[in-house]
């Protein structure tokens, strides 16, 4: 049983949010022994973090995370292309279905 400290979970966490799943699953399938498995950094998340609930904004934070950290408030936010996919899925925090996407028109 492997315990891995703050920092490579913080680490982990990063690299699964910017690289994606599917990344993420490869690497560690990869380096075992070596990242955090995706269910230690989930649980990691939800011991450590706010919930995050998909399609809602917390500018509030955004806003204090900026002033805390002295950075600009001003940012650029975009779409997950890549997650814009029809997969509907149960979210079990918010007890809700989630993945519906609405049709674009012209």
């Amino acid at each position: 049983h492997n315990r891995f400290d703050e920092k490579l979970k913080k680490f982990s966490i990063y690299l699964f949010i910017i690289g994606g799943r599917l990344l993420y699953e490869t690497l560690y399938c990869n380096m075992k022994n070596v990242l955090s498995s995706i269910t230690t950094i989930f649980r990691y998340m939800d011991q450590t973090q706010d919930k995050i609930v998909e399609g809602t904004f917390r500018f509030k934070k955004l806003r204090l995370f900026l002033i805390q950290r002295n950075l600009p408030l001003q940012v650029w936010i975009s779409e997950d292309g890549p997650r814009i996919t029809r997969k509907i899925e149960y979210e079990e925090h918010s007890n809700k279905l989630v993945g519906f996407i609405l049709s674009l028109k012209s």
